[in-house]
């Protein structure tokens, strides 16, 4: 078993233990310590249910246990690997098999939006996406990056559900250009 899906194991035990009441100490057995993490813990954010980015009755659920996965896509058409392009960047993507909303919606399997990863490579780990100015956040097919400087660029845009956790399994597509 891979180590994301032991920690995807982990938290969705936990999430069930604290939404019944019940806890390890129930049965008097010892709490097991957290499931390691290959992304440091700089990279990780755990907001909390009414901060500004995730609305007090959106607690992010992970997809029923025996349910596929839902057939989604998402390709980055524009710009053209390899080209020159001029500042403002705007990156144009295509997605199936599931719909764009705004961060913080309903957490639906068939809706999701995008994070673009300027410059910046994404966590593997099923974690909440952290905001920084490298990324940019999307509910629209239509990326918009503004200004970057002269040189080559690498854009990595990664679907997330309508909370910043990336989909299961990964839905991911990049691009490099030049900037002139």
């Amino acid at each position: 078993m891979t180590k994301r899906r032991v920690w995807v194991a982990c938290a969705a035990g936990l999430f069930l233990a604290a939404c019944t009441g019940t806890s390890d100490e129930d049965d008097g057995a010892a709490p097991s310590p957290p499931a390691p993490s290959s992304t440091p813990d700089s990279t990780r954010t755990s907001p909390q249910p009414g901060s500004p980015s995730v609305p007090p009755d959106r607690t992010p659920q992970p997809p029923p246990s025996g349910t596929p996965a839902p057939d989604r896509t998402l390709e980055v058409v524009a710009p053209d690997d390899g080209s020159t392009v001029s500042s403002p960047v705007v990156v144009e993507v295509e997605v199936s098999g599931f719909s764009l909303v705004d961060l913080g919606g309903d957490t639906r399997e068939d809706e999701g939006h995008l994070h673009a990863f300027v410059d910046e490579v994404p966590p593997d780990d099923q974690v909440w996406l952290r905001e920084s100015p490298s990324i940019v956040t999307s509910a629209d097919a239509t990326i918009e990056l503004g200004e970057l400087a002269a040189g080559e660029h690498t854009v990595t845009v990664v679907a997330t559900y309508s909370y910043p956790v990336p989909f299961e399994p990964r839905v991911e597509d990049g691009v490099t250009f030049v900037v002139q």
